[in-house]
């Protein structure tokens, strides 16, 4: 696996992995944004785009992780963990933060394993399914 920042040129490869891309304008502007930011970075497996992470660092001064996508075929074979780890070390504040909603299961768990912990929750983002914020702080 290489992990390697985004280029414009990715975005067709990322459209594929994330059908969110097609069917949420606004979320392929704030993908198209970060590449042009360099905020992106992929994973690659065999040459081929498997996941992809947006590591801002917007969050009231805070690095934050806006973005985890990987794609199901690469699903439990340590993508996201790699991007995870990738997003830590590039992160230039002592505190990462993410966030995910309540029924994403998958992704509380993979922030667990990774020593995240629940530090709050926002509520009326997605009706009915709250969104929970993780920090990591230093190391």
């Amino acid at each position: 696996m290489l992990i390697r920042t985004a280029t414009p040129d990715d975005l067709p490869a990322l459209t594929y992995l994330d059908p969110l891309l097609v069917k949420a304008p606004g979320r392929l502007a704030e993908v198209a944004h970060a590449l042009i930011d360099q905020q992106v970075f992929v994973a690659l497996v065999g040459g081929e785009v498997a996941g992809y992470l947006i590591l801002t660092h917007t969050f009231f001064g805070n690095g934050f992780v806006a973005l985890l996508v990987v794609d199901p075929a690469h699903r439990r074979a340590g993508i996201g963990s790699a991007l995870m780890r990738q997003a830590r070390a590039l992160c230039r504040t002592p505190k990462l933060f993410t966030s995910t909603n309540a029924s994403n299961a998958p992704m509380q768990a993979l922030l667990d394993r990774l020593g995240f912990r629940h530090c709050g929750t926002i509520d009326a983002l997605d009706v009915g399914d709250p969104e929970w914020v993780y920090v990591d702080i230093g190391g």
